[in-house]
This record gives structure tokens, sequence and C-alpha cells, in this order.
């Protein structure tokens, strides 16, 4: 019997108790209808007025939670930044003096004021909708409010690419009133402190090449015709991660110069080799040029890795001059022997003519009217007459004459210095000598000049 009277007891309270609860549960929904109807009562709540109108401005508390940093692009300067912005104020006529917080549809948002808070810098920016708006309200006893938003910022940002690759950027984030000034409306951080680190996750999404150091916090007040406006300012400062650009940039172009070096060990008669070796350096070198100068924006500046590349272009270019310097004096050399070879011939028919006629002066055979200008010279070899009108072959250094001008003297003593270091330079021994320093000097002087880029970074 007791057995059949517990189950009797068990049927019948399954039947009824669920009635009970769902009462109950009704109860609880119809009172916090009755509240927030209360609260949001039109004639009692008016949405157009800020809170504390005029009893001193609205403290609007600042923070945010960044899910991902996209990109920062150089060429458009700018950044992309995935955030959870979170405001939260004080708006005593919402207090509802429930023991708990409401959590409201964002739907409220329309019947209850809300700051106008806009990013200063932003270009673009979106907030996300996928399934539903991408919002959070909370509204707690005493009448705070807590606005959670997801949004996607595209922000201007300051590039400065003089230390490129080895850079540090320092990219805002402001945010400000657009329609209040600071007797209505001051922004302050949920923080206390100048370091935002902490608004930062540990798992969270960077780019590949960069590194975020620091976040900055500060406070702002700009002045604008309508008034001071209050705002918070972030700012992010991002460094490089330049291995990619040492293996490409720096590595790739101290690969071509010093293949470019190695032509001075081709012997100076393979002319094909050398000129196809300096040609195709050169040109390797304009495309890597080209090809980082074409991801970058067009500055005013010099950047670092502009004046390396540089640089290495004009190492490889000075390679192609020295060679073709080489071949002049190498031109020069054998059309020197051919005039050496007719000078001696005329020397030997100057023996049958008459001295009057012609004079011999430094080998080169002059005409009256050069003769009659200065006789100032220094005579490998001179011809005369003697009484029998038979020639006779001299080398002797033959002062110029009283009546000579000072400016004949120079003239004569320039060419004749001229003469001597021609001489001097159109020989195997100089023209070889030139393709050995500069085999050696070539490499001293690109590693000073990479010590002297490198240092540029300190």
């Amino acid at each position: 019997m007791k057995l059949i009277a517990l189950i009797l007891y068990g049927i019948v309270c399954s039947l009824l108790c669920p009635r009970t609860f769902g009462r109950n549960r009704n109860a609880k929904s119809e009172a916090m209808s009755q509240v927030l109807s209360r609260i949001l009562d039109s004639q009692r709540y008016d949405s157009r007025l800020r809170p504390n109108y005029g009893d001193g401005p609205v403290v609007v508390t600042i923070g945010f939670w960044i899910l991902s940093i996209e990109k920062i692009d150089v060429v458009n300067m700018d950044f992309t930044i995935d955030i959870f912005l979170r405001q939260e104020w004080n708006d005593k006529r919402l207090g509802h003096g429930l023991n708990q917080s409401i959590t409201l549809n964002p739907r409220v948002m329309k019947e209850i004021w809300v700051p106008d808070t806009y990013f200063v810098n932003a270009k673009t920016g979106s907030l996300h909708r996928v399934t539903t708006p991408n919002m959070m309200l909370m509204l707690t006893p005493a009448g705070v409010l807590k606005y959670n938003a997801r949004i996607t910022i595209k922000a201007a940002c300051p590039i400065d690419l003089r230390k490129f690759p080895m850079d540090s950027q320092i990219c805002p984030l402001i945010l400000e009133s657009y329609g209040y000034n600071n007797k209505h409306i001051t922004y302050k951080w949920e923080l206390s402190g100048t370091d935002g680190k902490t608004f930062v996750p540990s798992g969270v999404r960077l780019m590949p090449n960069y590194k975020l150091t620091k976040i900055h916090l500060s406070l702002t007040m700009n002045v604008y015709v309508t008034g001071n406006f209050s705002g918070v300012r972030a700012e992010f400062t991002f460094k490089r991660s330049y291995s990619y650009f040492l293996i490409i940039m720096y590595g790739t172009s101290s690969v071509i110069v010093a293949v470019s070096w190695m032509g001075f060990v081709v012997p100076l008669e393979q002319t094909a080799a050398r000129i196809a070796l300096g040609i195709t350096s050169l040109l390797t070198e304009v495309t890597i040029l080209n090809m980082m100068n074409n991801s970058m924006p067009k500055v005013s500046y010099v950047k670092s890795s502009d004046k390396y590349l540089i640089g290495c272009f004009g190492f490889v270019f000075l390679t192609l001059v020295e060679y073709c310097a080489v071949l002049l004096l190498k031109g020069k050399q054998k059309q020197r022997s051919i005039q050496e070879h007719d000078i001696a011939i005329k020397q030997e028919n100057a023996k049958s003519r008459v001295a009057e006629q012609t004079n011999w002066i430094n080998g080169t055979l002059l005409t009256t009217e050069e003769e009659n200008s200065c006789r100032y010279l220094d005579l490998s070899s001179s011809v005369t007459t003697s009484n029998d009108n038979s020639v006779i072959l001299t080398s002797e250094f033959v002062e110029p004459a009283k009546d000579n001008k000072p400016l004949c003297q120079i003239k004569y003593r320039v060419q004749g210095f001229i003469h001597r270091a021609r001489k001097k330079i159109l020989t195997n021994g100089f023209i070889l000598g030139m393709d050995e320093y500069s085999f050696k000097l070539f490499p001293v002087a690109f590693a000073m000049y990479t010590t002297f880029c490198w240092m540029d970074y300190l």
C-alpha cells in the first residue's frame, strides 16, 4: 500500500509542478518587462538628452580587446585591426534597483542614449553582422551601461621608411566624440597606466612580417571650431621582421656584386665574357631595385635599402667603367705604336730634306706656323742643318726664345707633362696594373660601404 501511495504522489507532482514552475518563470519575465517598460518610458526617459545634462560631462570609459591585426599597408599607409570595443558610462535614469545586471537586446539601443564615439583616423570600418549584429549591452542596477561591439577598422598610419627594412612603425588609433565637446563628454581609458599590452591576448593573430612590441595609451584634447573635444589615443608600435629582406635584398645584391668582382680575373682579351658578365650583373641589380621599390610608396626621402642597392648598382657599374677604361688605353697604346712607326719613317725621310723646310720636335712634325709660335719643348729628336746643307739629328733641350710670352711657355710645359704622362700610362704594365689593383681594392671598398650602410641602422 505504501508503494502504491508513493507512486500516486509522484504522478500528481509531475502533473502539478511544471505548471507551478512555469508560473514562476512567467512571473519573472513579466516583472522584468515591467521594469524595462518603467525605466524606458518616454515620459520618464528622454533618449535625446545625454545623462547628467546640465550637471557636468558624461565620463565614457574606453577599452578594447585585440582579435587580430591583419596587415600594415605601407603603400596606402594604413593598418587593419579587428577588435572588441568596450564602452562604459553611467546613466542614472536607467537604474532599476534589482540585485543583478540585465543583458539587453541590441535593439534597445534605439531607445536609450549612446555616446557618438568614432575613430578619428579611420579610413573605413565595419560592424560585424554575422549572424546577427555583434553587439552586447548590459545594464547594472546603478544604471551603468556596458556596451561591447566587434569592429574591423582600417586606420591611417604615418609610415616612415627611412630605416627600411629595419624600421619600426607607430600606428595610432584615436577615438573621440563626434558631436559632444568636452563640456558634455570626456573620455578615459579603463586602465590607470599607459601600457596597453593587457589588451592583447597571448594567442592573437599578428602579421608574419611584423611584431607588436608596445601599446602606449594616452588622453587627447583636440581643438576645433566648435570647441575642445576629449578623446583617447592608443599607439601601436610594430617592429618589422627583416630576415626576409636580408636574404632577398642584401644577400642577393651582395652575391651579384661578388660575381661582377670576379670579372677582374677574366683575361683582357675576353671582351665578350667580361662585358656580358658586367651587363648581366647590372641588369640584375636594376631588377632587384625595381622589385623592392614597386612594393613601396613613392616617398621624397631616400630609404636605407635604397642607399645599399644604389651602392651595389654603382659598384657593378664601376666594373664596366674600369674595363672600358682598360680597353680605351689598349686602343690608345696600339694607336701610339702605329704613330711611332710612322714617325720613324718620317725621320728617315727628313734626312734628305733641307732643315729650313721642316723641324722635328718631340717626335712630331711641326709646320712653319707652329715652329714660329714657340720653340720651348723637351726635344726627343731635333733636325738641324750644317753649313754644307747636310742633315744632323740631335737630342737636346732647347730653351725658348727670350721674346716668347709666358703663356707660350706654360702651354708647352703642360704639353710636355701630358706627353710624359701619356708615355707612362700607355704601357702594358700600367694597363695590367689597373686590373690587378682594382681586383684588390674592390672587395675592400665594398666591405667599407656595407659597414657604412649597416651603421645607418644604429
